[in-house]
């Protein structure tokens, strides 16, 4: 089934509740959490977060933006724009290094390998990029209004301020689509965080908002203590959306630093990431100098220890013996004559 097939099976918007089981075709699906099988480019598939027929998607923010724009292009510095792309791809060839990454790009439904979403997993890991964070479910984006992440602790904790106002955003999966944008499925990966928050992204250029697209809607919400406290404790305060990991500590050490990836670099070199300004690497030396950045071989700082691979896969074991009975597939039946 592809992203247009599987739109054309989804409730009409006007129907508010998420969860009913069978849509307008008389089609059923099972449980709430499955995941279903989608084709996208490349012949590959995408495991998609249910409710099978829900036709929208939320996102949670703390306040509302006038301009509402992925994390790469809020900050206006130029330099800084390039250092979180180079940071990007740092942390693409660590996953890639991941034994379950590897192993999963192995996974296949019929005849198809899974998509691996290098650059969502980016996202859940906290690295700047060019998405926005949807999820299926209105639960988990109430949390992200209502609770704030206190940078000092790393926790999140209830908004209390009652004079202040959340905002969240209600994503018509349908219209999307019928307007040629491309709505992109993060689902189940080889890193868990996208599996917790049933996720989904839109993708923007540099002069998008998303406040302006026909697509979205979005509420105002009045901070109230109890309906916090309680979003907070739903989610354990974040840890049942950020499970720690390994790649969580390698995420924050490579978010941090103050060096980059020579390899990295000259990949990018190779493949002309980089804008026409920047031809070599004094150029993008003298462009990173007010950031004291220095380029060697972060050979270390990029892979997994022999220690850290064997807890991967083990960790791994339970992530799969939970998940892998929620995927499903859609049955056809012909139509029988007696």
């Amino acid at each position: 089934m592809t992203l247009d097939e599987y739109a054309s099976t989804l409730l009409p918007i006007n129907i508010n509740d998420d969860d009913i089981k069978i849509n307008q075709f008389g089609l059923v699906t099972g449980d709430m959490d499955d995941y279903f099988a989608v084709l996208v480019e490349g012949n590959k598939v995408r495991l998609m977060p249910g409710p099978e027929f829900g036709p929208r998607l939320y996102r949670g923010q703390n306040c509302f933006y006038d301009n509402c724009k992925a994390s790469i292009f809020r900050n206006k510095e130029y330099a800084k724009y390039i250092l979180n792309k180079i940071k990007l791809f740092e942390f693409i060839k660590l996953i890639s290094s991941n034994p379950i990454v590897k192993k999963m790009q192995n996974f296949r439904i019929m005849e198809h390998n899974l998509s691996i979403d290098f650059e969502g997993l980016a996202q859940h890991y906290e690295l700047y990029t060019d998405m926005l964070d949807f999820t299926r479910s209105r639960d988990i984006a109430m949390f992200f209004a209502l609770c704030r992440k206190n940078d000092v602790t790393n926790q999140y904790e209830p908004i209390l301020d009652e004079t202040a106002e959340a905002v969240v955003y209600t994503l018509d999966i349908n219209k999307m689509i019928n307007n040629k944008e491309g709505l992109n499925i993060i689902g189940f990966q080889p890193l868990v965080r996208p599996y917790k928050q049933k996720a989904f992204s839109i993708r923007q250029n540099i002069n998008d908002n998303l406040n302006l697209k026909d697509y979205i809607s979005y509420e105002n919400i009045r901070i109230n203590k109890a309906q916090s406290k309680k979003y907070c404790e739903m989610f354990e305060g974040g840890a049942r959306l950020f499970p720690k990991d390994i790649v969580d500590e390698k995420a924050y050490i490579l978010k941090t630093s103050k060096e980059i990836d020579n390899k990295v670099v000259e990949h990018m070199f190779r493949r002309n990431m980089f804008p026409d300004n920047i031809k070599n690497e004094i150029d993008l030396i003298r462009l990173l100098k007010n950031d004291k950045i220095n380029i060697f071989d972060k050979i270390t700082e990029l892979s997994f220890t022999p220690n850290e691979i064997s807890v991967i896969e083990k960790s791994w074991l339970e992530i799969e013996k939970d998940f892998m009975p929620k995927i499903k597939r859609r049955l056809c039946a012909d139509h029988y004559q007696s």
